[in-house]
């Protein structure tokens, strides 16, 4: 058989029977690469008779061309399934349900308020709430403070204007409680204050 037929023949049989595009550009490499195959036999030439050598480079020249030509269309193939196949791996179902992700855990603090919150209301206690922009009404004088009291003072009240501040003292809702309940009366209040003072475990 003609080198160039037989060699042909198991170059297009292989790059036919290749599975992916990495496996036939290593075919391309081994067939048409610098020291390929082909350029094995185009060495060749230097060695057959004058009259022989024209068809032999013009009949092997044809079939590089048709092995590459061959070898364009089947990587062109296998990219395309390749990449549908990525694709599809790789595809969202919109249909399915999201993500849980995790809440976390409530703050130390508010655990502690909701323990104490439960354990006075399972004692008969009921649980009212204030502003934390309170009236200075409420927060100092309803309170009987007299006027000339060191809490009512600049440096340790954080005032917003004459009649209102950011109330000191949960008791302050006691002065809103008195108006709108009537004795006897079984309540408590939980929440924050806000002082101009160095933090102190006694007042809260």
């Amino acid at each position: 058989m003609n080198p160039i037929t037989e060699l042909e023949a198991v170059a297009l049989d292989a790059v036919t029977a290749a599975k992916t595009a990495d496996a036939v550009r290593e075919l391309e490499i081994k067939y048409l690469g610098r020291n390929g195959e082909y350029t094995g036999l185009l060495r060749q030439i230097g060695s057959l008779p004058t009259d022989e050598k024209p068809g032999f480079g013009k009949a092997l020249n044809e079939a590089k061309a048709k092995l590459q030509e061959i070898i364009d269309t089947r990587m062109g193939q296998l990219k395309g399934s390749e990449q549908g196949a990525r694709v599809a791996k790789e595809a969202i179902d919109v249909t399915m349900p999201g993500r849980k992700l995790p809440a976390g855990l409530p703050h130390i603090l508010g655990q502690t308020e909701d323990r104490i919150k439960r354990a006075l209301i399972g004692l008969g206690f009921e649980f009212v709430e204030g502003p934390e922009l309170e009236l200075v009404k409420y927060n100092f004088t309803a309170l009987n403070y007299p006027p000339e009291h060191p809490a009512m003072d600049d440096q340790d009240t954080f005032y917003i204007d004459d009649e209102r501040l950011l109330r000191t003292q949960g008791t302050a809702i006691q002065g809103r409680t008195f108006e709108t309940k009537k004795p006897p009366l079984r309540v408590f209040t939980v929440g924050r204050c806000f002082r101009n003072e160095a933090v102190d475990r006694t007042h809260g």
